[in-house]
């Protein structure tokens, strides 16, 4: 005999889909870190209403308009018109700006990239990432660059980068930077990003390595 538990759970699951969501929140300290949630949505509302839904749950001190956000599966958008009927239940979805990263993504995943450096703004000195993991830190003089792709040492204030400081990596959609350890200062654009949390970076983003600041510069985005 069928319980009143699994007809009500029969019937949810006809009305609803049920997604993870991955999102940036607010961490401890004023940085940026990410968050997986489970989210329960109608499945004759719209993807944009899903947004809404999200928004307003957990994350009520978003000042922005909901029309900025966009839901992306892997490396693709999501429509906004795209009815939650239309998903499979069980999709990981990423929560994140409209047009902060679309044209980047759209770049990365044609291959159109055609260079990233990063550029220290006080003397403009350039430092090309030719390879990923590209590794930020510093060196002493008698030391071989080794596995370290961008050196800061040589910076007015590059006693205040680490050996091993963070590090960009780049997937088929995004390029992110990682801090490397709990104790570095790394900032994106004034917010903090906390170890063991990699942040998308995109083109003009001004990246803060200890108090050494640095613009990326990506072409082709």
């Amino acid at each position: 005999m069928t319980s009143r538990r699994d007809v009500l759970k029969q019937k949810l699951e006809k009305s609803h889909s049920l997604f993870t969501v991955a999102l940036q929140v607010p961490s401890e300290g004023g940085g940026i870190g990410r968050k997986e949630i489970q989210v329960l949505a109608r499945k004759e509302l719209m993807m944009r209403d899903l947004v809404r839904q999200v928004l307003r749950k957990y994350l009520p001190e978003n000042e922005l308009p909901e029309s900025d956000f966009i839901f992306f599966e892997k490396q693709q958008p999501v429509p906004d018109n795209r009815y939650i009927y239309d998903m499979t239940t069980g999709t990981s979805l990423r929560l994140e700006r409209r047009n902060t990263n679309l044209a980047q993504t759209l770049a990365l995943s044609s291959g159109l990239i055609e260079r990233i450096y990063l550029q220290e703004v006080m003397t403009g000195e350039i430092f090309e990432i030719a390879q990923f993991p590209a590794v930020i830190g510093r060196i002493k003089q008698t030391q071989t660059m080794g596995s370290l792709e961008v050196n800061l040492g040589d910076m007015e204030k590059g006693k205040t980068v680490s050996g091993k400081h963070a590090q960009i990596t780049r997937d088929e959609t995004y390029i992110y930077i990682e801090n490397l350890t709990q104790d570095n200062r790394l900032e994106i654009n004034n917010q903090r990003v906390d170890f063991g949390s990699p942040q998308p970076i995109k083109n003009n983003d001004t990246i803060l390595v200890g108090r050494v600041l640095l613009t990326i510069k990506i072409t082709g985005a």
